[in-house]
């Protein structure tokens, strides 16, 4: 009879769709030896069962991932046409998990398809080194045009004003000293996340930035952004806060809220999670209620209801969502997160569904999406799309 350990690494090989022929055939002999074995393996590969696992894993960041995920596994599509990212039957996605398997914790990639045909080649990575997720990192740049690299920054004491503490910088109450602007970038594959001085907590995306007053001294608490922050205000019902972004202005008094105004996008999108907001722009004027997302574009708003929340702050909380885009859309979410270059030399009409792990690596990320047959090629720091 084989070793547990043999068979613990052929059912890890299987359920990443690694498993070679002559594999396969020691791992059939193993389950036709018991029924127990096959009981077991039927466990093991079973959707429910894995699902509970990695929640299980999962709780040890329990606040920051589940208030973003409204379901675990990717989305169906509805109509024929729109491609789910784990289009196969028992293909339940790439999200790096862990299962335990006997005594041993397990991290792998859960890429299970229930044909055993071999995948048509479609991917050449040609890089020493895969490219890693984006990580926690800004630049604060002080008053004075002091630069202070904060990835390798220690924590603890930056200025009179700021603290560092792992991945955020905090402000206290400064209005006793000299009040000047700061500002945090977030290059490409950065993040990170900074509590002002009135309280308010601000989270910037990748290819970000904010520009604010060490302390809010005068009638309104009023801030600078570009690219995409997640914001919890504190609320000061004497001192409205205010979010100017591209000529748009976002006036609030104590809310919830995510602007995405990334210059790819074509419009400038707030959503709102909590408390109510009002967003102007070239005379015009929206109040924006919860679960709606004003889109400014061209000095006009529109509204959306309905919105999904927890697909608007995904980011935050670890993951991309995406719903019915195409494969540029989908790439400039890849490319801001990972520093990349997208070159494209064909263009799948295909639409995607789904949800990914903003901590898997673009090969990993990249071999989830080849199972929907798309091609590509990697080299360097650039993503290749092939015909």
């Amino acid at each position: 009879m084989a070793q547990f350990q043999g068979i613990e690494d052929l059912i890890l090989k299987f359920l990443k769709n690694e498993i070679s022929p002559d594999e396969e055939r020691l791992l059939q002999q193993w389950l036709d030896e018991d029924d127990k074995n096959k009981i077991l393996f039927d466990e093991l590969t079973n959707k429910d069962v894995l699902q509970s696992k990695v929640r299980a894993f999962y709780s040890i960041e329990k606040d920051k991932k589940e208030a973003a995920k409204k379901e675990f596994f990717m989305q169906l599509a509805n109509e024929n046409k729109v491609v789910p990212i784990n289009r196969y039957k028992r293909s339940w996605g790439w999200i790096a998990a862990a299962v335990v398997i006997g005594f041993s914790v397990i991290t792998l990639t859960i890429n299970m398809l229930k044909d055993k045909a071999s995948p048509v080649p479609s991917a050449n990575v040609n890089s020493r080194t895969a490219v890693a997720p984006g990580h926690d990192g800004a630049i604060l740049t002080l008053g004075n045009g002091k630069k202070i690299f904060l990835d390798d920054e220690q924590d603890g004491k930056l200025t009179d004003v700021a603290v560092k503490d792992h991945n955020q910088v905090s402000y206290v109450d400064g209005s006793e000293r000299k009040v000047e602007l700061n500002t945090m970038t977030t290059p490409k594959g950065r993040q990170f996340s900074l509590i002002l001085g009135d309280g308010t907590k601000v989270w910037l995306n990748a290819a970000s930035s904010i520009t604010f007053p060490t302390a809010f001294v005068g009638a309104e608490r009023k801030i600078n952004m570009t690219g995409e922050a997640y914001f919890e205000v504190a609320h000061d019902s004497k001192k409205p806060f205010m979010v100017t972004v591209n000529g748009m202005n976002v006036q609030v008094l104590g809310t919830h809220f995510n602007i995405n105004s990334y210059g790819d996008q074509g419009s400038i999108n707030t959503t709102l999670l909590q408390g109510s907001i009002k967003v102007s722009v070239a005379g015009k004027r929206q109040l924006i209620k919860p679960g709606q997302q004003a889109q400014v574009s061209n000095g006009n708003i529109k509204m959306l209801s309905n919105i999904d929340l927890a697909a608007a702050v995904a980011w935050k909380n670890g993951f991309f969502s995406f719903d019915g885009v195409d494969i540029k859309g989908l790439m400039k979410e890849l490319s801001r997160w990972y520093d990349i270059e997208v070159i494209y030399e064909g263009y799948p009409k295909d639409l995607f569904s789904g949800e990914i792990d903003r901590n898997l690596t673009l090969t990993q990320v990249m071999k989830g999406l080849a199972d929907t047959k798309v091609r590509y090629r990697i080299e360097g720091n650039k993503l290749i799309i092939l015909p």
